[in-house]
């Protein structure tokens, strides 16, 4: 079992907004915004992440701004990422006038998974606000299994040789203001997947030699950007897919997610995942590039074509995803408020009469979970536990997948997102030890 790498350390506390009465006198409490009770979740010291016999645990700070003791129950619901109940939690709390109380709330599971909290406060009928976050138990334990279809691999073995058999017409602009000292900056372009024009951002080192170089996909409706210029030891290639980034005011396909969901063969996807591909071919057609040395990074979107690229192309060497989108796609839909809508929308509104199993069927072709079996090269995946965009119990699906090297770091406190000042110094870590870089 690979362990993951934690932040024990962790002093985070995250304002939640939990407001319960200030009580009186009076027979019948009234609720005073003045003199709010103020709770808020303290993962100091605590990991969000929980193996063996350790129960599930956080620490929640009650601040009393009221002018007089109070008193409440603290009632905690635990429940799966999903919404099936686990159990109800009460405990009375007295709070010292303007003082602060520490209440840890704690419970033991078996069950590898995500699991939701929600806590608030009663008093005489009364409740405040609740508030909620995400705990996980052994999520690399969770069980992942395939949808793939039969046809899955041929499927896109397919689109690699059409893809193949478009001439990519490579043209690159230097970008003289663009440029440092020690680093030349190109825009680029190329004909991808269906003669459709894609391109991104070229770094490369003035200083002659042969480089290892990492990929970068851009996160869903990003426009253009351009790799860091810090004269590290990498060419770095940042790369839009169709309609998105540098080719974002060129976009023909709308909301890209949405866009021709009634076609396995047209879906914005399609064309996209193999963006990714040309995307390798381009930096392999540079005599300055290592071609043993390959890897590829991005969140969210990114994430997901991170994942996809390595799993189709073989000259990728290293993979660091983070935060993956379209893992699982059952429950990225029903978990996510956003984007799940996308498709829940689809399915109420649309004229061609795709039913919810036409187009879950159809999506088993873009689930990142069923290209993880192909990925050989290392992976480090790194997580934000409270993600409601592209939740954690989906990202490990992917990953729980993998046959090969593999880590990731989860991050109790962040949504969607990783803490960049740890995530990338360690990935990057293990980077330059598999390419060899100093």
């Amino acid at each position: 079992m690979i362990t993951p790498i934690m932040h024990k350390k962790l002093v985070s506390v995250i304002a939640l907004g939990l407001f319960a009465a200030a009580f009186t006198f009076a027979q019948t409490p009234v609720l005073d915004t003045n003199f709010p009770v103020r709770v808020a979740l303290q993962l100091a010291e605590e990991k969000g992440v929980f193996y063996g016999e350790e129960p599930l645990s956080a620490t929640l700070s009650l601040a009393n701004a009221a002018k007089q003791k109070s008193e409440a129950v603290l009632v905690t619901e635990i429940t799966t990422d999903s919404g099936e109940a686990v159990t109800v939690l009460k405990a009375p709390v007295s709070l010292p006038e303007g003082g602060n109380v520490k209440q840890t709330v704690s419970h033991k599971v078996t069950a590898p998974g995500i699991y939701r909290i929600i806590a608030h406060l009663e008093n005489d009928g009364k409740q405040g606000p609740p508030t909620a976050f995400n705990l996980g138990y052994e999520p690399e334990k969770i069980t992942h299994t395939s949808s793939a279809k039969p046809d899955f691999k041929a499927f896109w073995d397919t689109g690699l040789a059409e893809l193949a058999k478009v001439e990519p017409r490579y043209s690159m602009v230097l970008l003289t203001n663009l440029c440092t000292a020690s680093q030349d900056l190109y825009e680029v372009r190329m004909r991808s997947f269906g003669e459709v024009v894609v391109g991104g951002h070229y770094l490369v080192p003035k200083k002659p030699g042969k480089y290892p170089v990492v990929v970068r996909f851009l996160g869903y409706s990003s426009g253009p950007s351009i790799p860091d210029r810090d004269g590290g030891p990498f060419i770095r290639y940042v790369a839009s897919t169709r309609g998105q980034g540098v080719m974002k005011s060129e976009n023909i396909y709308g909301d890209w997610m949405a866009c021709r969901l009634d076609s396995r063969d047209d879906y914005y996807f399609r064309g996209a995942y193999l963006d990714t591909v040309r995307a390798i071919d381009f930096v392999c057609s540079r005599p300055e590039v290592d071609q043993s040395r390959i890897a590829v990074e991005g969140g969210s979107q990114g994430g997901t074509l991170s994942y996809v690229c390595a799993a189709l192309d073989k000259r990728v060497a290293f993979c660091m995803p983070t935060i993956p989108g379209f893992c699982d796609i059952p429950n990225f839909i029903a978990l996510t408020e956003w984007p799940g809508s996308i498709y829940r929308n689809y399915l109420a509104k649309n004229d061609k009469g795709v039913t919810k199993d036409v187009l879950y069927a159809m999506l088993t072709y873009y689930d990142v979970k069923n290209f993880a079996p192909q990925i050989t090269c290392p992976v480090v995946m790194g997580v934000g536990l409270q993600d409601n965009i592209c939740p954690p119990r989906t990202n490990f699906a992917p990953y729980n997948l993998l046959k090969g090297e593999k880590r990731f770091m989860i991050y109790p406190e962040t949504a969607h997102g990783v803490r960049g000042g740890d995530y990338y110094p360690k990935a990057y870590g293990w980077l330059n030890e598999k390419f060899g870089v100093k």
